[in-house]
């Protein structure tokens, strides 16, 4: 009889156990598609990211700083170029969105990166006009992110001779954050 009690007592702790194992197993195939899918849309990403920046061809640079000197004499390539390099900018945040979804990635990673890459679009009357016509046509873009951006260029300020936001300007709208 004792016997008999005991073999139950085993039957049902394996029994447990094996419930345990099954549960893991679930919680480990869950977090695998998980990372798979974040893997996905990283690398998907990547590659529209990567195609921007070829787009931009070899010297993009000049052009960045003929915007800055005399923005009435771009030519309409140059203006090409400034137009994927502000997308290029605004996918790369919109990108950190959408990974900021899975749980993989600490929550809000986005607008540290936003903060990077605004003033990159914002401190040209170019970039500036860029984002109005992105406004208007909403391409590509979350309201969240567009709201986002929207404060940020309000809090910049205007644009100063050379491009650049004073140093002022960045740290009031970092401060304001």
């Amino acid at each position: 009889m004792q016997l008999d009690k005991i073999s139950n007592w085993i039957q049902i702790g394996s029994s447990l156990l094996i419930v345990v194992g099954i549960v893991l197993v679930i919680v480990e195939l869950r977090q695998s598609k998980q990372l798979a899918q974040t893997a996905l849309l990283s690398e998907s990403w990547a590659v529209g990211i990567q195609r921007l920046n070829t787009e931009m061809g070899e010297n993009p640079i000049s052009t960045i700083t003929k915007a800055c000197v005399g923005e009435e004499s771009l030519t309409m390539e140059e203006a090409g170029v400034l137009s994927t390099k502000y997308l290029l900018h605004m996918l790369t945040i919109a990108r950190e969105k959408d990974l900021d979804k899975t749980a993989l990635f600490e929550k809000e990673t986005w607008k540290r990166r936003a903060d990077g890459n605004l003033p990159a679009i914002f401190r040209t009357k170019h970039g500036r006009a860029w984002w109005n016509e992105v406004r208007k046509r909403m391409i590509v873009l979350d309201s969240e992110l567009v709201r986002y951006a929207d404060d940020f260029l309000n809090k910049m300020g205007a644009v100063r001779k050379g491009c650049e936001p004073s140093m002022e300007a960045i740290a009031n709208v970092a401060v304001s954050k």
